[in-house]
This record gives structure tokens, sequence and C-alpha cells, in this order.
């Protein structure tokens, strides 16, 4: 049987990487001259993140973006632009803050990703990607209403996919593993932690898995059912690993 190819898996791999490499570049013509280079990516992570005040109030905040430049703080000149509360909790999945940030982001997702659209179909994979992430940012929100820091990172709508797995395939010991870091607040290197700093959106997590666990349950069945759902063979005892 010809194994389904993960294209919504890859596209979403390299949609991640290429707002990462290109996304702030594209801010830096609106930046006055001698504005420090960190400014470019702040000023990205201020437009697109999703800011838990805009998000609760839906309305727009007019504040300069903060940049760590040479270990303090700077505040950068922000340009006017049009942002949309809304809008920036689906595009603040693709938004990451360092290249640690988003590698540790996209193991995991192509390790998930691939196995969980192979047996749920790519638009139940795009679909459970999307709405947890949206949902993550949102339930992050009610958390800290008044926070004006943006939140950026696809952990939330990877935190689902993860769910996803588990689901489908409780015996597989690696991946509730690797969702350890998502679920445990402890400080660590940024790569294993997923964002730098140890400043980790936590809940954000917790709400994307919640709801990746609902969605899959509800599109593949019950524990019981969940193998002949998906198209794959119910699973031997003996040739369990």
């Amino acid at each position: 049987m010809t194994r389904r190819i993960p294209l919504v898996t890859f596209a979403l791999l390299g949609l991640n990487a290429a707002v990462y490499l290109l996304g702030p570049r594209a801010t830096t013509r609106d930046l006055p001259a001698g504005v420090p280079a960190q400014c470019a990516r702040a000023v990205f992570d201020q437009r697109y993140g999703a800011v838990p005040w805009e998000l609760t109030h839906n309305q727009a905040l007019r504040l300069d973006a903060v940049a760590s430049v040479g270990g303090r703080a700077v505040h950068c000149p922000t340009p006017d632009f049009d942002k949309n509360p809304a809008v920036s909790a689906l595009t603040s999945m693709f938004v990451h803050a360092s290249a640690a940030h988003l590698i540790g982001n996209l193991v995991i997702l192509l390790v998930v990703g691939c196995a969980v659209e192979r047996r749920m179909g790519s638009a139940r994979t795009a679909a459970l990607y999307l709405v947890c992430g949206y949902t993550a940012a949102y339930g992050f929100a009610l958390t800290v209403p008044n926070d004006t820091s943006p939140l950026i990172g696809a952990s939330g709508a990877i935190a689902g996919l993860v769910a996803a797995h588990i689901w489908l395939r409780p015996r597989d010991p690696v991946i509730p593993l690797l969702a350890l870091p998502l679920l445990v607040p402890f400080s660590g290197p940024s790569w294993l932690v997923g964002q730098p700093g140890g400043n980790v959106a936590y809940m954000a997590h917790v709400v994307g898995l919640t709801v990746g666990l609902l969605l899959t349950a509800l599109w593949v069945g019950r524990p019981s059912e969940r193998e002949q759902s998906v198209g794959g063979p119910a699973p031997l005892p003996a040739r369990v690993t």
C-alpha cells in the first residue's frame, strides 16, 4: 500500500521557516536609519504576534516594540500599522523568537505531523493545526487578559498534533516524552523548552493539547474504534515493542 505523502506537514514546516527567515526583513525598510538590527524582529513580533490585551479587548494597541540589545531592553520606534487582533491569533503561530525556538518546534512538528497526517488525512491535520493554535492563543490571553507582550510560536498548534498522536497511538512512548517540555514548566536550554529565557506560555500548550485531544476523539471515535476509523489495522499483541 502506498503511503500518503504528508503535504500539509511539509507545507507548515516550509511556511514557518520562511516567515522566520524573511518576515523581519520586510520591516527593516520601515525603520529609521541607525536602529539596532534586533528591532526589525521585535517590530515584526509586535505586529504579527497575539497580544493578550488586544485579544481580550478586541482592540489594537499602539506600543513600541522592545528588543534585547547587549543584554538590555531597547524600545524600538514602531511604525503605524493596521492590526486585527483576531487575525493576529492566526499569524502568531507562524512567528518565532529565535532559531532555537523555530528548530525545536519544527522537529516536533515533523515527527508528529507526518504520523498524524498519514492517519487522519491532510484536511483534518490542517484544521487541527489551525484550530488548536488559534484557540491556544485566546486560551492563554484569558489567563493574562492585560498582558501586553506578544505571544508568538507554533507550540499551541503543535501541542494539538501531539495530543492527536497520543490518542491515535497510545502505546508509543516517544511522543509523550516529546510532549513533556510542552506540559511541565521547567527551565532549560531554549532548544528543549521551546522558547528562549524560559518565558514559555504553558497555558497555550495546555489549551492546544486539550483541544487537539477533543477534536481527535470527535473525529476518530472511541478508543476501541480509532484504529479502524483511520484505516489502519489493529495492532497485534505479539508485535508491540
